[in-house]
């Protein structure tokens, strides 16, 4: 099968969705940029629909249709967009008038777009009022059109979008009841979920990611990468990730600068064949490359160590999934640093078990070399205060 053509640093229409494989994912185009939502299972979905139960009577009193989950509204060709829920005056007319209103009920994957992109497109577009419901902070924010400021509740939220009707309040309080940053599930689940839904009927549409597709990936901070096909999207780590990047790269790299290997801060992409695409957090190589073409000479050398730190939304990622390809792509060395338990988990490609290491890391890519030894407990120590 031929692989589809792509625009890398050209903008994107609503054709290009076409070309984006059936995966599970929602793609959307605002202004010529992509912008890709992760399928959101429960506690989203649970939400989505016990807000649309709450507001369905009272919005049909009102005269507005409610939209079933994820419907698309396409304002151009440059413009496709996939909201939670759409309330839009019902009309007899050929042009469809401009929504009532829009609910985004926003999660980790979706914020930057929903904070920072769609305000400005439903606006221009004559959304009467734009409401974004957080689950990880816990508020909502209410933007009505033509008023400047937004409107931030912690409780609730009163409509009122016709004048001689009482409005309608939705209470925010048992809906954020119902969820926890916890509940958010694991690109496994994520995948699993994805495999158990029946595809759609696929209309010329590719089934899988390759690595080159993540060339048409939002510039958002989030990390995009594909395993075999499937796309896995984690959200933008935490500061106290940083700052053990910090930590482990200065020994690293100046371990790497006197035994001349080539040693890269990620993330930076690191692909195994046309169907995997990586970020690790840190990676070394055996050669240290120069010139204009090290991208493509370094995509064809194996890494000799690779640093992953663990993040709450990433244990599955990095213990399962990733350490399972690295250990077939023969990785010599896989490192998971886990903060919380204040460890580094070091894996060999023979490991049938992680050595759990909290005193002193030892690192000999050379044999018969001097090994490199980072203190651990030290690190912790100056990371956590104590």
């Amino acid at each position: 099968m031929p692989q589809p053509i792509l625009p890398l640093f050209g903008e994107l229409t609503v054709a290009t969705l076409d070309l984006l494989p059936l995966d599970g994912h929602l793609y959307e185009v605002i202004d010529g940029e992509l912008h890709i939502l992760p399928a959101e299972p429960d506690p989203h979905d649970a939400i989505v629909a016990a807000i649309r139960a709450q507001m369905t009577e009272y919005a049909n009193a009102v005269g507005l249709t409610v939209s079933e989950r994820r419907t698309p509204i396409q304002f151009s060709d440059r413009r496709k967009v996939y909201p939670d829920l759409i309330f839009t005056p019902r009309s007899d007319s050929t042009v469809a008038p401009p929504p009532a209103l829009i609910i985004e009920v926003s999660t980790r994957w979706t914020r930057n777009t929903d904070w920072n992109i769609k305000p400005e497109l439903y606006d221009s577009e004559g959304v009467a009022a734009y409401w974004i419901i957080d689950l990880d902070v816990r508020y909502a924010i209410v933007r009505r059109r033509g008023e400047e400021k937004a409107m931030i509740s912690h409780d609730s939220i009163n409509w009122h979008p016709e004048a001689t009707r009482n409005a309608f309040e939705l209470n925010l309080q048992p809906l954020f009841g119902a969820t926890t940053l916890q509940s958010t599930p694991d690109f496994a689940e994520l995948l699993a979920e994805s495999e158990a839904r029946p595809c759609a009927e696929s209309n010329g549409r590719f089934q899988e990611w390759t690595a080159r597709m993540i060339d048409v990936t939002p510039d958002d901070g989030c990390r995009y990468e594909v395993f075999d096909g499937r796309l896995s999207i984690t959200p933008i780590p935490p500061l106290i990730h940083q700052r053990v990047l910090g930590d482990l790269l200065l020994p690293l790299h100046e371990y790497s600068e006197l035994h001349s290997l080539g040693f890269i801060m990620g993330p930076i992409g690191v692909a195994f064949g046309p169907r995997t695409l990586v970020q690790p957090d840190l990676v070394a190589y055996r050669t240290r490359f120069r010139g204009d073409d090290e991208d493509e000479r370094r995509m064809r050398e194996v890494p000799i160590l690779i640093v992953e730190i663990l993040a709450p939304y990433t244990m599955h990622l990095d213990r399962r999934v990733k350490r399972s390809l690295y250990r077939r792509e023969g990785v010599p060395e896989y490192w998971i640093v886990d903060i919380e338990a204040r460890a580094v988990e070091r894996w060999l490609p023979e490991s049938t078990a992680a050595a759990v290491i909290r005193d002193t890391l030892t690192w000999q890519p050379i044999r018969n070399r001097a090994a490199l030894a980072i203190d651990l407990a030290g690190l912790f120590r100056h990371l956590h205060g104590h």
